[in-house]
C-alpha cells in the first residue's frame, strides 16, 4: 500500500517543465508522508530487521524501489538518504543481495548497494539530460583528423583519435553497467523495476534526439546475459513498458541497414546526438575502396570519395550543445 502511494502516477500529457511541477508541489508531499512513516518505524523496529531475514528481504525492495522510482522529489530523496543511514549506523547487514563477480567486487552492504553501484539512479528523471548534455560536449571535441585513415582503429587511438575513443569507452562502459544493473538483483520484481527504468530512459533519450547513449543503453538490456532471462523479465513488464520495449526493437532493428534509426538520425534537427558507431561503419567500408580506379592511380575514384563528403558531416556538424 505505502509503496503504491509512492508511486502515486502522474497525469497523462504533461510538458517536462509540467511534469517538474507536479512532482515538487503535488507528488512531493504524498511521498514526504510515506517516508516519514518508514523512518519513524526504521528508528522505533531496528531490533526486528536485526533478527528477522525475511525483514530484512522485504524493507531493502521496498527501499530499492523507491530510489529508482523515476519522478521522486528532491525532498524525498534526501529523506530517502536518511533511512539508509539510519540502517547503515544501525550496522545492519543485508546478505541476501551479496554478489559475486569472478575477478571482481564483492558487494556486501546497503551503501555500497544503494550508493556506488546504481549510483545512475540518483540522477532520475535528469539523467537524461544530463547524457545529453556529456555526450554532446564529446561529439563537439571530434576532428576531421580523428577520422582520417581510421585513426580511430590504430593501436595509439587514444593520441590520434582521443574524442572517439572518449566516447566509444563511455557507450561501452554505459551499456555494460546496465546491464549489470539489472542483473545484480536476486529478487525477479527489482530486476523488472531497474529494465523498466532504463526501458523508459532509452526512450526519453530518443525523444530529447540523444541516439548515442540510447543506442547504448538499448545494448545494456537487450545484452545476451539479460536476454537469458527475457522469460522471467519481459514478460512481467508492464503494459506501458511492453510497448515502449516493442517500439524500440522497431527502431534499431538493424532491417535494411538499421533503415529506420538511420532516417531518424540523419534527419533529426540540432541539438542532436548521433550513434557515431553507425557512421564510423560506414567510413570504414569505404576506406577499404581504392583511392584511384586504375594501377597508374591516374583515375580518382570519385564515387568514393563524394560517399565520404556525404558521410562526415553527420559526425563533425554536431556542434550544436542543448
Amino acid at each position: 500500500m505505502f509503496l503504491e502511494r509512492f508511486k502515486m502516477p502522474l497525469p497523462f500529457g504533461l510538458s517536462a517543465s509540467e511534469r517538474l511541477g507536479y512532482i515538487e508541489n503535488r507528488l512531493s508531499s504524498v511521498q514526504v508522508k510515506v517516508l516519514n512513516f518508514l523512518k519513524q518505524w526504521v528508528q522505533h523496529y531496528t531490533y526486528i530487521l536485526e533478527s528477522s531475514l525475511e525483514d530484512k528481504e522485504i524493507v531493502l525492495e521496498f527501499l530499492f524501489l523507491m530510489a529508482s522510482h523515476p519522478d521522486a522529489s528532491t525532498e524525498s530523496r534526501e529523506l530517502l538518504s536518511e533511512i539508509l543511514s539510519l540502517v547503515e549506523n544501525a550496522g545492519i547487514d543485508f546478505p541476501l543481495f551479496r554478489t559475486e563477480r569472478k575477478g571482481g567486487p564483492r558487494v556486501t552492504s546497503l551503501g555500497e548497494i544503494f550508493i556506488e553501484l546504481p549510483h545512475i539512479l540518483d540522477y532520475a528523471p535528469f539523467l537524461a539530460q544530463q547524457l545529453c548534455v556529456l555526450d554532446a560536449e564529446n561529439i563537439a571535441q571530434v576532428t576531421t583528423h580523428e577520422i582520417f585513415k581510421k585513426a580511430w582503429t590504430s593501436a595509439d587511438k587514444k593520441l590520434k583519435a582521443p574524442a572517439l575513443t572518449l566516447i566509444a569507452e563511455n557507450s561501452t562502459r554505459l551499456s555494460r553497467f546496465v546491464s549489470f544493473l539489472i542483473l545484480m538483483n536476486k529478487k525477479n520484481s527489482l530486476r523488472i523495476m531497474t529494465f523498466e527504468y532504463f526501458l523508459g530512459l532509452c526512450d526519453k533519450l530518443i525523444r530529447l534526439r540523444n541516439y548515442n547513449s540510447a543506442y547504448a543503453i538499448y545494448l545494456g538490456v537487450t545484452s545476451p546475459a539479460v536476454h537469458r532471462l527475457h522469460n522471467l523479465i519481459e514478460k512481467n513488464l508492464g503494459r506501458e513498458y511492453k510497448e515502449i520495449f516493442s517500439h524500440l526493437q522497431r527502431f534499431f532493428s538493424t532491417t535494411n541497414k538499421s533503415e529506420l534509426f538511420r532516417k531518424r538520425q540523419n534527419e533529426a534537427p540540432g541539438p542532436s546526438v548521433p550513434h557515431v558507431g553507425m557512421y564510423l561503419g560506414d567510413i570504414c567500408f569505404l576506406e577499404e575502396l581504392p583511392d584511384f580506379l586504375d594501377k597508374e592511380k591516374s583515375v580518382i575514384n570519385v564515387k568514393k570519395f563524394h560517399a565520404l563528403s556525404k558521410t562526415l558531416p553527420y559526425i563533425l556538424n554536431h556542434k550544436e550543445s542543448y
